[in-house]
């Protein structure tokens, strides 16, 4: 199963270690700064999203 994370703050690392632990795979990415959206996104093999509509 593929999931999001919104927010790239102090727990996302905690939050995505809990993904990969369940067995899901953190497909998109989204959080206010672009720069540090994108960054996170490309350590963790996902997409960047600038808005909440990635579910399209």
């Amino acid at each position: 199963m593929r999931v999001g994370l919104i927010g790239t703050g102090m727990v996302a690392e905690t939050h995505v270690a809990a993904i990969r632990g369940a067995g899901l795979t953190l497909s998109v990415v989204m959080g206010r700064d672009p720069e540090r959206t994108q960054a996170f996104a490309a350590r963790h093999g996902a997409r960047a999203a600038d808005n909440i509509n990635f579910v399209a």
